[in-house]
């Protein structure tokens, strides 16, 4: 073999590591603020660019649902079988979902009002 050429063999294979290389999937992980089990179908991380569907059915009749994805609030969807249903693109870093809720009927503010 010539001084500074490489051999099929090795060429071969340095293409194949590249290849496997630029192929790696990146995941990045879902900070759940504690509840990860609050949501049906949660995984610890996802890849870039992966869709997220997640459905949250912990639900009270007298409680308002707002859900955050990095203090970004997420449009969601409602179905009664299924509850809540959360969809996003998992972005290239990790992630913290919350769920914050409002009480309805109690508002201490009004309390005695009537009185």
């Amino acid at each position: 073999m010539k001084k500074g050429k490489i051999g099929k063999p090795a060429a071969c294979a340095a293409a194949a590591l590249l290849f496997l290389c630029a192929c790696e999937e990146v995941s990045y992980k879902v900070d759940y603020c504690g509840e990860k089990g609050a949501y049906y179908g949660a995984k610890d991380a996802y890849r870039t660019g992966e869709t997220v569907t997640l459905y949250y059915d912990l639900i009270g009749t007298d409680t308002d649902y707002s859900f955050y994805l990095d203090d970004k609030q997420l449009k969601t969807d409602y179905e009664p079988e299924k509850g809540y249903i959360l969809k996003f693109v998992m972005p290239g870093h990790d992630v913290k979902l919350e769920c914050r809720t409002e009480n309805t009927m109690y508002h201490p503010e009004k309390d005695g009002e009537d009185e």
